[in-house]
């Protein structure tokens, strides 16, 4: 059922979407069809030009295609509006009468063509053609709408408390969409006071990906410093795996990204400049990890309310001897204090679900080594339900919803769920809880401050192959978009 409305709801929202683009894009294409036989450019008239309509020399290389019916001249910007006659392909040359009336240097060169609906296009220096600021403006109005959803999505989904890879999508999205209308209406604004807003505009679009990457290279810096050295704290202490090298990997490969992009700045394809492509991908992902490190952050600062009914505590080992090692015994130190806490404040006891099962090299169950513990800290023995087969974090979930389950319909009382782990992996856990269909909210214990920047890496990468498909889509847009405003709209 929760499937079904999940599925509703994001037809829901592609309808309202499309639905905004259909009527913006009947808007722009009505507007064009009715005065795209008109058009306006405006171009800077020379020093020693005295602006006057006689002063300027219009030829074509091929009569009776368009044909200049208004010229206005000012003390810097000349306006020239061209009406369209037939279909067809012309080049305009203007050029300016000096004071001893000869023609100067040609210093305007542009090429029109008028198809089959009458409408003048510019196809170069730019391209242009009437309608286009309100097509800029419609695009601002489209995304603008995006961000509103997305907003509203990421409201909802923390107001529910939700973890989920999801989260870190659309987040990431709002901050990639968000900088890409900051640019777009910056540059419109600028345009409308210059006459130039289709120049500024694709001028801004074209280096957008470029100007984010640029504005963040501090940031990345000090990150990929602040994450490599975590990493040789975090091998020093808990020894070397690969899992635990990800922070310099991540580093390494962030600053690469972000170096790259200047590095290709002059190379190019032809025509096409490679770093338009690169630059966009490299903020596109820039986006994310940083959205993953805000949802890590805010997980772990999460603080459930009263009353809770029940408690897991979620396992990661225990020493040879049966006792808690610091990082478990600060797990279960957490859920008693809430415990005691919401007992204070409201007199409601909760239920301990300690979850863990026996490793090879240990002589008890995590569960039990947990509850025993629980039990020297004066907590009931009835308070206590153990977990014991678990040997992951997604068993413990699961195994630790069955149990909560199966006491519900035997007590026919239902209550709220809380899991207590250490803070750097709350959003991961409650991923877990997600998948599997657990309703809770994480408790994060505090940890050795080495672990944090790894287990940001962690779920950053685990976004990325959990999610790989959208974002190869992703990726794909990312190029034909550059492709299309380079090839189209910057040197066309």
């Amino acid at each position: 059922m929760k499937g079904v409305c999940k599925i509703k709801h994001k037809t829901k929202l592609i309808i309202i979407l499309a639905s905004i683009f259909i009527i913006l894009a009947i808007i722009c294409s009505g507007y064009v069809l009715l005065n795209g036989n008109y058009l306006t450019i405006y171009f800077t008239v020379p020093k020693d030009v005295v602006a006057s309509s006689e002063n300027i020399i219009i030829s074509y290389s091929e009569e009776g295609i368009i044909k200049a019916v208004d010229i206005n001249p000012q003390e810097d910007i000349t306006a020239i509006t061209f009406k369209s006659i037939r279909q067809g392909e012309t080049e305009v040359n203007i050029g300016f009468k000096e004071k001893n009336n000869e023609i100067s240097v040609v210093e305007k060169k542009c090429t029109f063509v008028v198809n089959s609906f009458n409408t003048i296009i510019q196809k170069s220096p730019v391209m242009l053609f009437t309608g286009v600021g309100l097509i800029i403006v419609s695009v601002i109005i489209f995304f603008i709408s995006v961000l509103i959803i997305i907003f509203y999505e990421i409201k909802k989904a923390l107001a529910n408390k939700e973890y989920s890879y999801r989260l870190i999508n659309i987040l990431g999205l709002f901050m990639y969409i968000g900088f890409f209308v900051a640019i777009l209406l910056f540059s419109f604004i600028r345009g409308l006071v210059d006459r130039s807003v289709y120049g500024y505009v694709s001028s801004a679009l074209g280096r957008l990906a470029l100007a984010f990457v640029l504005l963040s290279v501090p940031l990345i810096a000090i990150l990929s410093v602040l994450l490599s050295i975590s990493n040789i704290q975090l091998i020093k202490k808990e020894g070397y795996r690969f899992a635990n090298t990800l922070g310099i990997l991540i580093s390494i490969s962030l600053l690469a990204g972000a170096a790259s992009v200047f590095l290709l700045d002059t190379v190019s394809i032809g025509r096409f400049d490679i770093s338009l492509i690169l630059s966009g991908i490299v903020c596109y992902f820039e986006c994310m990890f940083f959205s993953s490190m805000w949802c890590g952050l805010m997980a772990a600062r999460n603080k459930p309310n009263y009353p809770i009914k029940y408690i897991i505590i979620l396992g990661c080992g225990i020493a040879k001897d049966g006792s808690l090692p610091p990082l478990l015994r600060c797990r279960v130190d957490k859920a008693i204090e809430f415990y005691n806490n919401q007992c204070n404040a409201t007199g409601e006891k909760a239920i301990f679900i300690p979850s863990g099962g026996q490793g090879n090299d240990e002589c008890i169950s995590e569960s039990e080594a947990m509850r025993n513990y629980l039990l020297s800290c004066g907590i009931d023995n009835e308070q206590i339900i153990i977990e014991n087969k678990s040997t992951t974090t997604y068993e413990n979930m699961k195994f630790s919803k069955k149990i909560i389950e199966d006491r519900n319909k035997l007590n026919k009382t239902e209550g709220k769920v809380i899991f207590s782990t250490t803070n750097y992996h709350v959003f991961r856990s409650g991923i877990y809880a997600l998948q599997i269909g657990l309703k809770c909210e994480g408790l994060g214990s505090k940890t050795k401050w080495y672990f944090w920047p790894n287990a940001f890496v962690r779920e950053f990468i685990g976004m990325i192959f959990a999610q790989k498909k959208k974002h190869i889509i992703t990726i794909f847009l990312i190029i034909l978009l550059n492709i299309f405003l380079y090839y189209f709209m910057i040197v066309s």
